[in-house]
């Protein structure tokens, strides 16, 4: 039986194939098991992406939350162990993607998109508007 971990997994989809696909299937190898909650966009019922995954932590019975997207997946099965261990470290604020280059910390094992860019990676598209600043 795998270890239950006190973590809400919050991702607003709109695609439930890339869902299943991704998300769901990296989730399923993992060594632990957390509440899901999974809203379902595809009919716009919430008018961004941030009032549904506010919606989710609402309702959420964790005291951890992770927000992902629909096209992340997980490259190892200790992924969302290790994500539940540096929440527990930095008071609960974790940054994964999006991370800035001169941020202490990069912490990822998850990958998204259809060419699995490395999440928190700087990718070219944003070397490219850097340069243009």
């Amino acid at each position: 039986m795998k270890e239950k971990i006190d973590l809400a997994l919050i991702c607003c989809y709109n695609d439930e194939k890339q869902l299943n696909e991704l998300l769901l299937d990296s989730y399923n190898e993992q060594d632990v098991e957390c509440e899901k909650i999974f809203i379902d966009n595809s009919t716009n019922r919430f008018s961004s992406a941030a009032k549904a995954l506010n919606y989710g932590a609402s309702i959420s019975k964790s005291n951890y939350y992770i927000f992902l997207h629909q096209d992340i997946k997980f490259l190892s099965s200790d992924s969302l162990k290790n994500f539940y261990e540096e929440l527990k470290k930095c008071d609960g604020i974790l940054g994964v993607a999006g991370v800035k280059e001169n941020e202490k910390k990069v912490f990822t094992s998850i990958v998204h998109g259809k060419n699995k860019e490395i999440a928190g990676k700087r990718n070219n598209r944003q070397e490219r508007r850097s340069s243009n600043s």
